[in-house]
């Protein structure tokens, strides 16, 4: 067995702090001997980490973390780090010994609105993929976006996100909570509210079809939009049909529950929520944007893609989806495909490849 390390800015509430989490106690729990490095020990993340995976952490100072980072990962005698998110691969790169491994991983396409670090990961592609034992990105959008940047393709890989499918099924049963904006049949769409999720589109889209169907729309998540997305719902004259209902701490029985799940993005890293959908056996539309949607609906095969940003295309992609019955167990036995113990085989794998 391998002593297996990770290294990452912190425990926050992203899908790849999660998934990090969910993939060390995965290892842990094959036998591996697992630790975890952050940069800040902050975000909920790391309640599910189990209690023999360890917790090292560093500091905001990018050279005082080179020296840390290289002290821990020789004290422990790791033979392998992940490096994911913001500095950390360059970093990593710097810091580790020789004895080794490093194993680096991109979570979201290059964006050239982001961060300064972030996109000096991204310029720093051609060295670092070279340095590193192995790239991946959790997409092939962006595995094909790191070869364009020079990675060499040989030690560039796609690998996608996994899914907690025991934890998803032992939640999704529960009854929606008290709260929960309609008891009518809904359409759902769960994400942060950002201009990158595409709500603008989704609400404009079911306002086009609001007379044409019986279901409510249910956006589950928090955001800087919320203001200007409901100035738009009450414009629209939706506001009884269209409902914003904040963070749910067990979104699973909302999956269980709708008609229909759609994902309206201009872009994605993975795309955990269609997933997470389609484990509870709802259909899924979603835009044909960069990143995970086309992978996991294996180009329309598991579900319906539809063109960015076009909310006519979208509407007319509900309403036959609305009018066609769920397939609920190829839904989930799509989703099966990215059960947590099969996706961290695949990390394992890598870092036994040559």
């Amino acid at each position: 067995m391998s002593r297996i390390a990770f290294y990452l800015t912190s425990f926050d509430g992203g899908g790849a702090e999660r998934n990090t989490a969910l993939i060390a106690a995965e290892m842990s729990r094959q036998g591996h001997t697992v630790l975890v490095i952050v940069d800040r020990d902050t975000g909920p993340n790391r309640k599910l980490l189990p209690s023999c995976v360890q917790v090292e952490i560093l500091s905001s100072n990018f050279m005082r973390n080179i020296f840390g980072l290289r002290r821990i990962l020789n004290k422990w005698r790791a033979d392998v780090v992940f490096a994911r998110l913001g500095l950390c691969p360059i970093v990593a790169t710097l810091a580790k010994p020789r004895s080794c491994r490093l194993i680096i991983s991109y979570h979201n396409p290059y964006d050239p609105n982001t961060s300064l670090g972030v996109r000096a990961t991204w310029w720093a592609v051609p060295v670092l993929s070279r340095i590193a034992n192995a790239t991946f990105g959790v997409s092939v959008d962006i595995k094909n976006e790191l070869l364009k940047f020079g990675a060499p393709p040989r030690r560039c890989h796609s690998i996608p996100n996994p899914v907690a499918l025991d934890w998803i099924n032992s939640n999704k049963d529960e009854a929606l909570p008290i709260g929960f904006p309609t008891r009518k049949p809904f359409i759902l769409s769960v994400g942060r509210l950002v201009p990158q999720k595409g709500y603008s589109d989704l609400i404009a889209a079911y306002a086009s079809i609001a007379d044409k169907v019986n279901e409510e729309l249910v956006i589950l998540g928090q955001g800087p939009l919320e203001k200007e997305l409901r100035e738009q719902i009450q414009t629209l004259g939706v506001e009884n049909r269209v409902h914003l209902a904040g963070y749910m701490e067990n979104p699973f029985p909302a999956y269980a529950s709708c008609r229909l799940f759609v994902l309206a993005s201009h872009w994605e890293g993975f795309g955990n929520v269609m997933v997470e959908a389609l484990a509870c056996g709802a259909s899924v539309v979603a835009t044909n944007c960069p990143g995970g949607p086309k992978d996991i609906l294996e180009n329309g095969r598991f579900g319906t893609l539809v063109q960015v940003q076009n909310p006519s295309a979208l509407a007319k992609a509900i309403l036959t989806t609305l009018n066609t019955s769920a397939d609920i167990e190829q839904n989930i036995s799509r989703a099966s495909d990215y059960a947590l113990s099969k996706i961290t085989n695949q990390y394992v794998n890598l870092i036994l490849a040559d």
